[in-house]
């Protein structure tokens, strides 16, 4: 009891100081935000212009998929999760494609669920693309698939496993229901252990009439039951159609080499059989071990048919699932099952309709968001939850339009002026003056070591080149004035900027700035006539900034995910990004946000 008493009391824990530091988390992510979707603007090769819509995306996935991240101040891991699945898109597809919010949490909750590296996803994207499905797909073939797997009892990873290695075949071969036919014969290869790819291979041997032909000829010549295999026609259908049938047929083919052995309790070849499995082996092209597991497979399934009393009651998978998972115990005497928490194993032969219902249950459709949360232990799982709380409110609000507003008003007026003096200045210039200054000076200190000049000599000298260099600063002054800012600024703002009218204080701030960059290299410029060119340059209005935060801020319409603000937080937001602008555009500090702005109370 002593863990349950420690995850209660850990709980207690979490939820009281669940908002203890929900400042502190808002600005982490609000900088966390920016670098991620400067990382994938990179990535991409593309301007400023796609940063807000990334942080928006990335901002409303952070709370769902935080419900199965670890623990953190800056909710980082799930952060990390949603950025990699847009990364992944993007090294797949080759694409500038933008997820949703929602397309981010199905990449990033298949992907843990299903333990796929990133690498992984990028190459089972591609694939389906290339086999003609759409990224919205991707997650729900992929929990199909693993759904697949564990109603029959097969492991997850070696399905998933099976279908990357072999999406490339989608296109050679046919399967039922496209992709999710190879997620069922990737199922059933896993099961029985054996290799896909000779499955494939053997496909393409009797694809066309020769082929086909001659396999059927080698059926009839060793007295093989081919079943459907022993029609030319069928088999060609079944190779170029239904590859994921043609695997099952197959097995039956191998029905007749194996038996289950009462004496040693093993299964066996019989001693005959060996050279015609030597033989298939070869004209077949699949390895003869590959050939003995799908007749061991064969003979399992056919006695777990016949200990099962049910009969045709239990339906054809949860009978997979039984034959799957079953072993022969030697003191009860039988194949064995375990069916319930405790360890208890039951004989198939004992099985009853509760015992199947509870299989059933136990191996019901699971969503890859449910997988990911059971592999979490409960103090994670706890944090996790809490931390998701939290995430709910950081999150859409540390991307919401408007701070990413406020970052490209504020990118504009840094970059706006580092243009500006870079162009006005020309540094190229400036490092060619100072390289002939020195090289004066140094003239100077080799007269003064030979005697040709005193000390007054050089002091003159280069005291003469401070005087030339301040003079030469002080003429730009006009060109620092008429240097065309507004078309600069424009560069970083994008045409669905929150703030209708950039305004006066704006106006000012990017005044300022030029002004005091200005006044240090000994430039005193005209104010008035500065702000005259900027507004002229920029339409903007000469009044107070005027910021319009509305009571539904659409945060993407495509999908209609919006975020609702309440009054007192609409009038904060308004009045720290009025005070931060006015203040100082280039200090590079973050928002402060108060949580009691944020929760009511």
């Amino acid at each position: 009891m002593t863990g349950t008493s420690s995850n209660f009391e850990l709980l207690t824990n979490e939820i009281k100081n669940a908002f203890a530091s929900l400042e502190e988390s808002t600005r982490k992510l609000m900088s966390s935000l920016d670098t991620q979707a400067s990382s994938v603007v990179g990535k991409m090769g593309q301007s400023r212009f796609y940063a807000a819509g990334i942080q928006q995306s990335l901002s409303l996935a952070v709370p769902e998929l935080q419900a199965i991240s670890a623990k953190s101040v800056d909710f980082a891991d799930a952060l990390k999760k949603a950025k990699e699945a847009q990364d992944a898109i993007l090294t797949g597809l080759k694409v500038n494609l933008m997820l949703t919010s929602q397309q981010m949490v199905a990449i990033a909750e298949v992907t843990q669920a299903y333990g796929l590296q990133s690498t992984e996803v990028s190459t089972m994207v591609e694939g389906l693309v290339t086999a003609g499905q759409s990224i919205n797909d991707f997650p729900e073939i992929l929990k199909n698939a693993a759904n697949n797997a564990r109603a029959v009892g097969v492991n997850v990873d070696a399905v998933m496993s099976n279908i990357q290695g072999n999406l490339e075949e989608v296109n050679k071969f046919g399967f039922e229901n496209g992709i999710e036919g190879l997620g069922r014969m990737a199922a059933q290869a896993a099961g029985m252990r054996i290799s896909m790819n000779r499955v494939f291979e053997f496909a393409e041997r009797v694809f066309n009439p020769e082929g086909a032909i001659k396999m059927v000829s080698l059926f009839q010549r060793m007295g093989v039951a081919a079943g459907d295999l022993a029609d030319p026609l069928r088999l060609m259908y079944l190779a170029s159609e239904d590859t994921e049938e043609l695997q099952k047929q197959l097995v039956k083919v191998t029905e007749g080499f194996t038996f289950f052995n009462e004496k040693t309790k093993q299964f066996e070849i019989f001693p005959n059989a060996k050279r015609d499995l030597r033989e298939l082996s070869t004209e077949m092209n699949i390895p003869y071990n590959d050939l003995v597991k799908m007749s061991q497979a064969a003979e399992r399934l056919k006695i777990v048919g016949k200990d099962l009393k049910l009969g045709a009651e239990v339906p054809e998978e949860t009978k997979q699932f039984i034959a799957n998972v079953a072993q022969y115990d030697k003191t009860k005497g039988g194949f064995v099952v375990k069916l319930n928490t405790e360890g208890k194993t039951k004989l198939v032969s004992e099985i009853n309709s509760a015992d199947i219902e509870a299989i059933q249950a136990a191996n019901a459709e699971l969503s890859p968001k449910d997988i990911a949360r059971a592999a979490l232990d409960t103090e994670k799982l706890i944090q996790a939850d809490v931390a998701a709380i939290r995430a709910s409110i950081a999150g859409p609000l540390a991307g919401t339009r408007i701070v990413s507003s406020t970052q490209e008003v504020l990118r504009a007026a840094t970059g706006t002026m580092s243009t500006g003096f870079r162009e006005v200045i020309s540094p190229q210039k400036f490092q060619t003056d100072v390289d002939a200054a020195i090289k004066s000076g140094l003239t100077t200190i080799d007269d003064l070591i030979s005697g040709k000049a005193g000390l007054s000599d050089m002091v003159k000298k280069l005291g003469k080149f401070g005087d030339d260099f301040t003079q030469g600063l002080q003429n730009l002054g006009s060109r620092i004035t008429n240097f065309q800012y507004g078309a600069e600024f424009k560069k970083e703002i994008m045409p669905d900027n929150v703030f209708k009218d950039l305004g006066g204080t704006l106006t000012n701030v990017l005044a300022d700035g030029i002004q005091s960059l200005s006044k240090s290299f000994g430039v005193d410029l005209d104010k008035k006539t500065l702000t005259q060119n900027i507004n002229q340059n920029t339409n903007v209005k000469v009044e107070d900034i005027k910021i319009d935060v509305s009571g539904s801020v659409s945060v993407d319409g495509k999908n209609n995910e919006k975020i609702t603000i309440s009054p007192e937080l609409k009038s904060y937001i308004e009045g720290v990004i009025r005070s931060e602008i006015e203040k100082n555009n280039n200090s590079g500090k973050a928002m402060p946000l108060k949580p009691s702005t944020l929760m009511p109370g």
